[in-house]
C-alpha cells in the first residue's frame, strides 16, 4: 500500500446548468498510478492527471463492501465555490455519456475541489432538501467498471475528461481494503456470501425528513454528503449504527442514530435458503440546501 491523500468533504447551495450538448472535452492523461490506502471507516484510491505543476486528482472513496462511493476531485484548474450543490452532469465515460445530478463546488486550499457520488447495486440514496424548491436531479450515476474515462461538468467548467484506464485492477485492490474494513468492524453478521437478499430500509423519504440538518448545514447554508454504516438484525431492528462521514460530533451521529432506531421501518437480510439473518446495511444520502 502507497500513500494515500486524504481530502476533506465539501458542501452547499444550487445552480442550474445548461450546457452546450456539443461541448468539446479537455482530455488529461494520468501521470501516475492507482494508489489505495484506508482509514477505520473508508477505503480510497487516488491517481493524478494532466501534469506533475498542476495535477487534477480523484480520489474513489468507499465506505464498505455495499452502498455508494464519494468522489472528489480537486485542482487548479477546478471551478472553486463556497461548498455550493451545483447540477452538473457526469459520467464513467466520454462526453456523450453524460448524465445530469448534483455535485457539490468547494475549494480546498488555492484548489478548486468537486465532490459527487457514485453507486452500485447495493445502498440508498436519498436528497433530503432544505427549502421549498422540489427540483428533481439525481444524486448518483453509476460507476460502470468496464469504463476508461471519467467526464464531468459544472456550469463554470466544460466537459473534463480524466483517462482512469481500465479499473478492474485498481477495484479489486478497493474490494480488498473493504473487506479489511468489515473485518475491523467486527460486527456480529451473516458472511455476505450467505447472503442472498440485502436488507432494506421500507421508508426511506419519510425517515430522512425526520433527520435534525446540523447546525454546520443550517448556519453555514451547506449542504453535505452523509455516510452511516448499521447492522439490521433477523428481526429487522437497528442492532448497530455509526455515523462514517462526516465528523459532525458524537452528539450529532447519535442523534441520527437515535432517529434511526426509533423511525426506521427495515426489512432484514435473507439467506440463500430464505432466512432472515442480520446484515450490514449502508447508507448514504445528500442533505441539500438551496439558496
Amino acid at each position: 500500500m502507497g500513500k494515500f491523500w486524504i481530502l476533506a468533504g465539501v458542501c452547499a447551495a444550487l445552480t442550474a446548468i445548461s450546457p452546450p450538448a456539443m461541448a468539446q472535452s479537455r482530455v488529461l492523461a494520468p501521470i501516475d498510478d492507482w494508489d489505495w490506502g484506508k482509514t477505520g471507516e473508508y477505503c480510497g484510491l487516488v491517481r493524478n492527471f494532466g501534469d506533475t505543476e498542476s495535477p487534477v486528482r480523484i480520489v474513489i472513496y468507499s465506505y464498505g463492501p455495499q452502498g455508494n462511493y464519494r468522489i472528489v476531485l480537486s485542482g487548479a484548474d477546478l471551478p472553486r465555490n463556497n461548498d455550493a450543490v451545483e447540477r452538473g452532469r457526469a459520467a464513467f465515460g466520454d462526453a456523450g455519456d453524460l448524465e445530469d445530478l448534483h455535485v457539490i463546488v468547494g475549494k480546498r486550499g488555492e484548489d478548486g475541489e468537486i465532490a459527487l457520488q457514485a453507486n452500485r447495486r447495493s445502498g440508498l440514496s436519498l436528497a433530503l432538501t432544505w427549502s421549498a424548491s422540489d427540483r428533481e436531479t439525481e444524486v448518483t450515476i453509476p460507476l460502470d467498471p468496464l469504463a476508461t474515462s471519467f467526464t464531468i461538468a459544472t456550469p463554470r467548467m466544460e466537459p473534463l475528461t480524466l483517462e482512469i484506464g481500465p479499473m478492474q485492477s485498481a477495484l479489486a485492490d478497493l474490494a480488498t481494503c473493504e473487506g479489511q474494513l468489515l473485518n475491523d468492524w467486527g460486527l456480529d453478521i451473516a458472511d455476505a456470501a450467505e447472503v442472498a437478499t440485502p436488507a432494506s430500509v421500507t421508508n426511506p423519504l419519510p425517515l430522512i425528513r425526520q433527520f435534525r440538518l446540523p447546525p454546520s448545514i443550517v448556519i453555514n447554508r451547506r449542504s453535505q454528503i452523509i455516510n452511516l454504516r448499521l447492522v439490521i438484525d433477523d428481526d429487522g431492528e437497528l442492532a448497530d449504527c455509526a455515523l462514517q462521514a462526516p465528523n459532525f460530533g458524537e452528539d450529532v451521529a447519535d442523534d441520527m442514530c437515535r432517529v434511526l432506531a426509533r423511525e426506521g421501518e427495515f426489512m432484514p437480510a435473507r439467506s440463500r435458503t430464505g432466512e432472515a439473518v442480520p446484515s450490514l446495511l449502508r447508507v448514504s444520502y445528500m442533505m441539500i440546501i438551496y439558496d
